[in-house]
């Protein structure tokens, strides 16, 4: 398991994986700065499960923001282009904007697949909640695919990118290759282009696609027969 507070290589192998790299990452910024210290994610994926190895950690910070963004399709599964389709940049938005349908579908997917258990409600209604404090804002960039990962800590304190997504499998068991950098440079360079990408973003609802599992539903459907 990876004890630096500065962690400089994760790959979620023998312990030494991204949860356990953030989680000691922040605490160290807790207990080392007078104010509350800020969190930005790029990520391609996210999940509830992902949020909860964390979850502690990201609540004690003064903001979250966290950029979703739809990753390349495979070549296989990618849009093909037929007679009298789009041309040009027209076909590669309309590419775009499939991948980040398929972004919501497999978020409201997965959100089906959770379970009903005591635990796995408490800690979907706690990540709910946080969605629906000033704490943590959401946007989702649509201007291209998102293939960068990052984890950028405040203004220039540091970072960790690479090929983890913000989800449960991406923080501990894929076999991912993050790597850390704490000089000003690098750490200013990657916090322009999160920026960059967070002002050509626009606000995306979460909360709401896990929201749905907690509307009321009539306890019987009435199906009609013809």
């Amino acid at each position: 398991m990876t004890s630096s507070s500065k962690p400089e290589f994760v790959d979620n192998r023998d312990g030494n994986t991204l949860a356990e790299a953030l989680k000691a990452h922040l605490e160290w910024l807790d207990s080392t700065y007078a104010t509350p210290t800020e969190l930005s994610v790029a990520t391609g994926y996210f999940n509830p499960e992902g949020y909860s190895l964390i979850a502690d950690q990201l609540e004690n910070l003064q903001k979250v923001r966290l950029l979703l963004g739809a990753e390349p399709t495979p070549s296989h599964l990618r849009l093909q282009r037929k007679p009298g389709d789009l041309r040009g940049e027209a076909f590669n938005a309309k590419a775009v904007d499939e991948a980040l349908r398929a972004l919501s579908e497999g978020l409201a997917y997965d959100r089906d697949l959770l379970g009903f258990s005591l635990e796995i409600d408490t800690k979907l209604q706690k990540l709910i909640d946080f969605l629906g404090t000033d704490s943590i804002e959401v946007r989702r960039y649509g201007k291209g695919f998102l293939h960068g990962k990052a984890f950028v800590f405040a203004e220039d304190e540091g970072l960790l990118s690479g090929s983890s997504n913000f989800t449960a499998a991406g923080l501990t068991t894929n076999m991912e290759l993050n790597l850390g950098r704490y000089d000003p440079t690098p750490v200013r360079q990657v916090k322009q282009w999160f920026d960059d990408l967070w002002q050509e973003s626009e606000a995306f609802d979460l909360a709401s696609i896990y929201g749905v599992r907690y509307q009321d539903y009539d306890p019987y459907l009435q199906i009609s027969i013809l």
